[in-house]
């Protein structure tokens, strides 16, 4: 695991102990699963949606437009999967 990614888990966990609610053993157990989602960081998957969100077709994503549209559709159906 990365410096970055590790430090990114850490600083996850440490905010999440001193939240509302963060003593319980569920918050504890939920604090652990995210810290270990934060880690698990796919660069080739980043670099993928960030080349689909600036490709042209999506043409500026504008608010409104037909390219705004698409890039909604294409970031909930990525999120699914």
């Amino acid at each position: 695991m990365s410096t970055l990614r590790r430090a990114a888990a850490a600083l996850i966990a440490v905010a999440a102990l001193h939240a509302p609610g963060a003593a319980t053993p569920r918050a504890a157990q939920a604090v652990a699963t995210e810290a270990s989602r934060a880690s698990r960081i796919d660069a080739a998957r980043l670099i993928k949606d960030l080349e689909t969100l600036a490709a042209p077709a999506m043409q500026g994503r504008l608010t409104g437009t037909e390219g705004n549209k698409r890039a909604q559709a294409y970031l909930a159906s990525s999120s699914s999967s």
